[in-house]
């Protein structure tokens, strides 16, 4: 009378499935907490506190590649949940179905039998709707048992087996998703090359988080040199690159990564949120900030002059910028800032050098590139972002504005320039600040064009102490750093 497939749902255990998803439901909760936990363990090892040296950065490798396998897993494990509570609602649907098909086959059963025998009112039995309803509720039934099973299916497709996480550190992509049955779920879209920021960000955005972790597992230095990838995201791709340098690099390579780590590691051991934004060893480059570029109100970024080095004055370069970032706080304490320390270009040293503009025009193509790909990265409301250039370096943010489309900034602060090839509308900005010492040399030389100071420039005039030294305008017992942080807060 009734199907045989359609007779096993009516004794499925529905409710046992219903509390497994309610146990994978708690474990899902708890994932965040646990994996929070485990990037501070990560972090720490990173840091070279608790295990130093060529094995403990093997270690920082293997956990940061076990955190990105880990990622995946949590990803996959709620996009499996999604599906396991459709294959519930599915089962207890045919189940539900296949129930009330027993009772009419049971009915029918019956009225056959009673019509064989010639009992009293099987005559007005109607066995052809009977049947025809049986058979339509099975058919149901099926269906719903289909769909449950798709949905299962899907599901068990979508969580990578648990012996993913068993090799710490695969030498390869491919050792990374051979052992996942749902590889291609995880699997990132093809990496743009050569996108403008915004279309980087677009790539990026549509990608699930299991899909952007492998991208950074599979390719770190690809995406950590890409602008219009989330802050958090480069960070994580170019720490895999410094712990290679620290590791295996060799001279001036070796002196880079060494610097830019115990920059890193002092700066987290005293409590701070650091970000590797740019890295590239082999030219000396890069951007660290101090404070979170994705979510904060506000970004200074700090463009260097002549003469500077990551190895020599990174510790200072992220001590000025720091300390314009502390003076946003201390006028307005309910913001939040992000400290950027621009080392991204090779500025020129302190000789003939510093007179060609060679050095300028290929940074300002690296800063409008930096500060447009953290405007396009945002999810978030914009940020209010202020470019405090020093020296050559305003010749290089010159350079920046000279580029298509708009330099996302709202204000530009240029302090003891050597003279600007423009006037400051040519910046591009809100609003252009400027700060100079008659007695700073540099301030006199008009080497690269229009003084600052002259109201032909077009800028609004800085407090500046009349003895103030060409590097002693962010000193903090200076009026300009003051005043450079009201600009960064909004409020001058």
């Amino acid at each position: 009378m009734i199907d045989r497939d359609v007779a096993a749902m009516t004794t499925w255990d529905v409710g046992q499935l219903r509390a497994a998803v309610t146990v994978l439901d708690a474990v899902l909760d708890r994932l965040p907490a646990a994996h929070h936990r485990f990037d501070e363990v990560t972090r720490t090892v990173w840091s070279g506190a608790v295990w130093s040296g060529p094995t403990g950065l093997a270690a920082a490798g293997s956990l940061s590649r076990m955190s990105a396998v880990a990622h995946s897993a949590a990803g996959a494990l709620e996009d499996s949940l999604g599906w396991l509570r459709r294959a519930v609602s599915a089962a207890a649907e045919a189940q539900e179905v296949a129930c009330r098909a027993a009772e009419v086959a049971e009915r029918l059963r019956h009225g056959k039998a009673a019509v064989t025998l010639g009992a009293t009112g099987a005559d007005g039995l109607d066995l052809a709707a009977l049947s025809a309803q049986l058979e339509a509720l099975q058919d149901r039934a099926r269906q719903h048992a289909a769909d449950a099973s798709a949905a299962a299916a899907v599901a068990h497709e979508t969580v990578p087996r648990l012996d993913a996480v068993a090799d710490l550190a695969p030498t390869s992509w491919r050792g990374w998703t051979s052992g996942l049955p749902g590889r291609h779920l995880v699997e990132p879209p093809r990496m743009p090359t050569g996108a403008v920021p915004e279309d980087t960000a677009a790539w990026w955005s549509v990608m699930s988080p299991a899909q952007q972790l492998a991208a950074i597992a599979r390719d770190p230095a690809a995406v950590g040199a890409l602008a219009g990838v989330p802050a958090w995201a480069r960070d994580r791709a170019n720490r895999v690159l410094l712990a290679q340098a620290v590791a295996g690099g060799t001279g001036a390579d070796a002196d880079t990564a060494t610097a830019i780590a115990h920059e890193i590691h002092d700066r987290e051991t005293a409590g701070e949120t650091v970000q590797l934004l740019e890295l590239d060893v082999r030219e000396g480059l890069v951007a660290l900030a101090v404070g979170d570029l994705d979510t904060a109100d506000s970004i200074a970024l700090l463009v260097p002059g002549v003469g500077t080095d990551a190895v020599g004055d990174l510790d200072d370069l992220v001590e000025d910028v720091t300390a314009i970032g502390d003076a946003a706080l201390s006028v307005d304490p309910h913001q939040s800032v992000a400290a950027l320390a621009w080392l991204s270009y090779r500025p020129p040293n302190a000789d003939v050098g510093a007179l060609r503009t060679d050095a300028a025009e290929k940074g300002g193509r690296a800063l409008d590139r930096t500060v447009n790909g953290i405007a396009a990265s945002r999810s978030g409301a914009p940020a209010r972002t202020t470019v405090v250039a020093h020296s050559y370096g305003t010749v290089a943010t010159h350079w920046a504005a000279q580029q298509p489309g708009d330099l996302p900034v709202d204000n530009v602060v240029v302090i003891g320039s050597p003279g600007m090839p423009a006037a400051a509308a040519e910046l591009e900005a809100d609003q252009v600040y400027e700060a100079s010492s008659l007695t700073d040399p540099v301030v006199l030389s008009d080497w690269h064009g229009i003084p600052t100071y002259v109201d032909g420039f077009g800028a609004v005039e800085l407090p500046v102490d009349w003895d103030t030294g060409h590097s002693e305008y962010l000193d903090p017992d200076r009026p300009t750093l003051t005043a450079v942080g009201e600009v960064v807060a909004g409020v001058r």
